[in-house]
């Protein structure tokens, strides 16, 4: 029996499909201005974006969605990457797939405790 999808399935598979490539091309510029001016190298589950095209980082969405078995997208990184950018930050490598995942994790246990 195949596991149970956490996430609704898209009514429109082509417009999902469409918001979620708009996401991950917005990455680029954010990404690459971490990189060269303040020396912030952005990983998705230890995989560089830096210098990736938006299927790339697509594809390292996808593949954290079916190793980790969670509901990491575009729509989760975007918000982080954009957070990130905002601060003051020396050089440093961050990790925002798991940032994002274990964002996930702590709102599914609050939600759970009821706190």
């Amino acid at each position: 029996m195949a596991p149970q999808r956490k996430r609704q399935r898209p009514d429109d598979y082509f417009v999902d499909w469409k918001e979620r490539e708009a996401l991950a091309e917005s990455m680029i510029p954010i990404v690459g201005t971490l990189a060269r001016e303040k020396n912030v190298k952005c990983y998705i589950y230890g995989k560089s974006l830096v210098n990736l095209s938006v299927l790339d980082i697509m594809k390292a969405h996808r593949w954290v969605r079916q190793v980790e078995d969670n509901e990491l997208s575009e729509f989760e990184t975007i918000r982080v990457l954009e957070s990130i950018a905002k601060l003051n930050l020396g050089p440093s490598h961050i990790d925002i797939g798991r940032l994002c995942v274990s964002a996930i994790c702590i709102r599914k246990l609050i939600r759970i405790s009821g706190i």
